[in-house]
């Protein structure tokens, strides 16, 4: 179990892969349709105007998806490229992350937040002609919270485990899922065990037809070809899954009878372009855009710019590269028994004052990394929320400093007594520490990270010795076995849902690997979380501010920076509207013109 554990991790943190969400105060229902019917006008505008139909546009994607093409059971975001046209949710986030209206035209709550209804449109069709209903997303909300979901490899339950209910059916002591119920065909309630600031992200899961799966055990679902197979997958999205050259190209055609109009284009192509010959073949225009996972490699930029026939999409990513430093570590008895208490976990002497963690952050010049490394393609950040969110605050924030630094450590009572440079303690004890990281699989980007933290910190006068990299399996299973180190470099994802950090951040957390235990940090994170107060927005934000001023004067990392993601799309392509996390929407109103 621990080593499925960490593999898991792994693969998490190696594909930043976000799996977890919250969302905004809601409570206002009208309010919010006001507000959520601005990106269905915008559509329709944009539909009524004169268009080219008819044309296939080429994407490229690095690596060929591992093809797994259910919503309920994929893995990585290269399945998800086809997913993405195939599938759609009741919700979807709009051009400030709010949720707006979908499959669902509206939505209203009850007082404290432990129910929501939604009403769904009535004019949408699966690919195989059968409507769709409120039966449908019963029955997707009850797979998620089956017992089996877990156990035939699904990972997906952070949508469910609030819902009422979930507990007793996932135990198997009740028959009925509570959590989602049917009002009629076009009505559909979900209720929350309490107060939920997220129910939108909650019911923002892509829904699957009832009528394809139900007779299939879950057990089955992620081996059957209506997961799996092109022609046997089902969606109501405006592409349906035509054919693939399994390893090199993934054919989607569009949906005529598709609920928000026919689709421009008659097909849109995958292909499987390696890294080294993608930019060649943007430049001679055999390409037709670039998004998802990657983007355009940061060495292509200039290559494809030359030709002036591609428009560039350029805005922060929702992960970030960070150094973590060791506060503490799980005793021997909790690794050997897969414990996480954070009470019995063990001081690191080494790095307990945090005006030494603070000095160490002042020595590194996060925009000469940015400038060096990313060609200034990536932005600074201070704590681990999304800069796109409405409680990101940096009101604190270590700037880079390195005289105040050295002040710090002299405060600590450190002097440099040699002609090397560095510091020692009272006793004569040269400051050193060790920097551990995993083997980077994208132009040794953490050999650089590295190579230049080791500099700034020697020209500050603190010693650092860069460990030899390892694999990132490797590395997950010493950094989740705690085995003795003081920094560590990796990069983590930030919630693009909502704010909420304490999935990664509290101190139970599986990702916390400093072993972070703040008392005063943790409780902000609950109460940001605990209605009646927490449904108002006003009110998460002061929590969250607070909560941010915390994690940068106790440093459990330093947020390095978070890389920019650049899409880029052939100027023939025409009715690309990009979103802050994704390029594939309302892609029925893409078109081509030659």
């Amino acid at each position: 179990m621990c080593k499925r554990i960490i593999t898991l991790l792994a693969i998490l943190i190696g594909s930043i892969f976000l799996l977890v969400a919250c969302n905004k105060d809601d409570s206002d229902s009208k309010k919010q349709e006001q507000q959520n019917s601005k990106p269905t006008e915008k559509v329709e505008k944009k539909a009524s105007q004169e268009v080219s139909t008819g044309g296939t546009v080429i994407g490229a994607m690095a690596q060929a998806p591992r093809g797994m093409f259910n919503p309920l059971f994929y893995e990585e975001m290269y399945e998800k490229n086809i997913i993405d046209f195939i599938y759609e949710s009741l919700v979807i986030q709009n051009e400030q992350l709010e949720y707006v209206p979908h499959l669902a035209t509206k939505w209203k709550a009850n007082k404290d937040q432990t129910a929501l209804t939604f009403e769904l449109a009535k004019n949408v069709k699966w690919h195989d002609g059968k409507p769709f209903t409120a039966h449908d997303v019963v029955f997707t909300y009850q797979l998620l919270a089956d017992p089996k979901y877990t156990e035939a490899g699904g990972i997906r339950t952070t949508y469910v485990y609030s819902l009422l209910g979930y507990d007793h059916y996932q135990s198997g002591n009740d028959e009925t899922f509570q959590g989602v119920t049917a009002d009629d065909d076009y009505t559909v309630t979900f209720k929350f065990a309490e107060s939920t600031i997220n129910p939108l992200q909650i019911a923002s899961f892509p829904i699957i037809p009832k009528h394809i799966f139900e007779d299939i055990p879950i057990e089955d679902i992620p081996t059957v070809p209506e997961s799996l197979q092109p022609k046997h997958i089902v969606g109501t999205g405006p592409f349906s899954f035509e054919s693939m050259q399994e390893g090199e190209v993934y054919t989607l055609t569009r949906f005529d009878d598709y609920w928000q109009g026919t689709p421009h284009l008659d097909t849109i192509e995958w292909k499987v372009i390696p890294k080294n010959v993608l930019g060649d073949l943007l430049k001679l225009g055999d390409i037709d855009f670039v998004s998802e996972p990657h983007g355009l490699p940061l060495e292509d930029i200039e290559k494809v710019k030359e030709k002036n026939m591609f428009t560039f999409i350029e805005q922060p990513s929702f992960h970030y590269y960070y150094l973590g430093f060791k506060h503490a570590f799980r005793s021997k008895n909790d690794v050997e028994n897969s414990l996480l208490e954070p009470e019995n976990w063990v001081k690191h002497d080494k790095l307990a004052d945090k005006k030494l963690r603070q000095a160490i952050a002042l020595s590194i010049d996060r925009q000469q990394i940015i400038d060096t490394l990313l060609q200034g393609h990536g932005e600074i950040i201070h704590t681990p929320i999304a800069k796109q969110m409405w409680a990101y605050d940096e009101t604190t924030k270590l700037a880079f400093n390195p005289k105040k630094a050295e002040s710090l450590l002299a405060e600590l009572g450190y002097k440099k007594k040699n002609k090397d440079g560095y510091f020692e303690d009272e006793s004569g004890n040269e400051l050193i520490l060790q920097l551990h990281y995993p083997a980077s699989s994208k132009n040794n980007l953490r050999d650089k990270i590295a190579e230049l933290i080791e500099e700034m910190l020697q020209h500050t006068g603190i010693h650092v010795k860069v460990r030899e990299p390892k694999e990132m399996a490797l590395f997950m299973e010493d950094i989740s076995s705690d085995v003795n180190m003081d920094m560590f470099l990796l990069n983590g994802s930030l919630n693009q849902t909502d704010p909420d950090p304490s999935d990664f951040w509290s101190a139970r957390s599986i990702y916390n690997f400093s072993r972070w235990n703040h008392a005063d940090a943790d409780k902000l994170l609950k109460e940001a979380k605990k209605g009646p107060k927490a449904l108002k927005q006003d009110y998460r934000k002061k929590k969250y501010a607070a909560w941010q001023k915390i994690f940068v004067e106790e440093l459990p990392v330093l947020p390095l920076y978070v890389p920019n993601k650049i899409w880029a799309h052939h100027n023939r392509l025409q009715g690309v509207s990009p979103l802050p996390h994704t390029m594939h929407h309302h892609a029925h109103l893409w078109s081509v013109e030659d």
